[in-house]
């Protein structure tokens, strides 16, 4: 029996990822985002893309290197984000689900009006088109900000902030 119920956990952990590969796009419900590290609200918080979506949405129109023309980007801003959870922090590590992480200060929020993106032209950001989560920088809002500094701080499939 211990061995039906193994193999069962084994089935049901394989088709979760499965799932999460499948490139479909989060559920209002899903916990997308977990924020760590120096936050005054407790040792972690997590954000469901419905508590994301219930924060002030910013539209950033831009070019990306990852995509053509101009694109419409929208989610929460950065700064509102940090401020939900007490960011005490002067730095942000981004996490992806592919394992990627890039470093990136705090006051870029600030300075350059860093988004969340959750969605693209309208549409919710999938695992296989950059989401849950994109980090969206303003690239043609500033000429310094078409640079590789910014676009490897550009991370996409975000689901983990650790503030330092």
């Amino acid at each position: 029996m211990k061995r039906v119920f193994s193999s069962l956990a084994g089935i049901a952990a394989a088709l979760s990822v499965a799932i999460l590969l499948s490139g479909t796009a989060a559920a209002q419900d899903d916990v997308i985002l977990t924020i760590e590290g120096a936050i005054s609200k407790g040792s972690s918080v997590t954000f469901t893309l419905a508590q994301l979506d219930a924060l002030a949405q910013t539209d950033i129109k831009t070019k990306t290197p990852w995509h053509d023309g101009v694109r419409t980007f929208t989610g929460p801003s950065l700064r509102l984000v940090l401020d939900a959870v007490g960011a005490t922090g002067a730095n942000i590590t981004a996490h992806a689900l592919n394992d990627y992480s890039a470093d990136l200060p705090v006051e870029d929020a600030d300075k350059f009006g860093v988004i969340l993106a959750t969605r693209m032209d309208g549409e919710l950001l999938s695992i296989r088109d950059k989401g849950p989560i994109f980090v969206i920088y303003p690239y043609d809002s500033d000429p310094v900000l078409q640079h590789d500094v910014y676009y490897t701080r550009s991370v996409w499939q975000v689901d983990k902030l650790t503030l330092k």
